[in-house]
């Protein structure tokens, strides 16, 4: 089986230090969430859905404080995004690390008269130095 995007992150994160990763499943994020679920036992990340993007990122930043390890946020794109602002910036202010992957629709659908679309680069380049859009 060819290797995926997705997967590449995953084991991206495992390499790194990440063990948990925090969040809620969308259309633009759902590939991440199968590569989690799709990684040999001994390298799984523990995945837990919240029930709010904010949620998720008070989750990975207490996480952080706790364990001293890394954790992640996964999101998708829009609402969503936004959603996750609050926690960010509590973990950004108190200098906690965690990392926001946060699923985003192809660049030509940016916009688009679709539900949770909006131009994510320049909003995320509002939050953070450290966003890549």
């Amino acid at each position: 089986m060819p290797s995926r995007v997705a997967d590449n992150i995953v084991n991206a994160l495992y390499a790194f230090g990440f063990r948990h990763a925090y969040g809620i499943h969308g259309a633009n994020s759902e590939d991440l969430f199968a590569a989690l679920l799709r990684a040999p036992a001994h390298r799984r990340l523990v995945v837990t859905i919240a029930k709010h993007e904010f949620g998720a990122g008070a989750m990975a930043d207490g996480s952080t404080r706790m364990t001293g390890r890394p954790a992640c946020l996964i999101a998708t794109s829009g609402g969503a995004a936004m959603n996750c602002v609050p926690a960010l910036a509590e973990a950004y202010q108190s200098r906690v690390p965690v990392l926001a992957l946060i699923g985003s629709p192809p660049t030509v659908a940016e916009g688009a008269a679709r539900s949770r679309t909006c131009a994510q680069r320049p909003a995320q380049s509002m939050c953070s130095p450290s966003c890549a859009g």
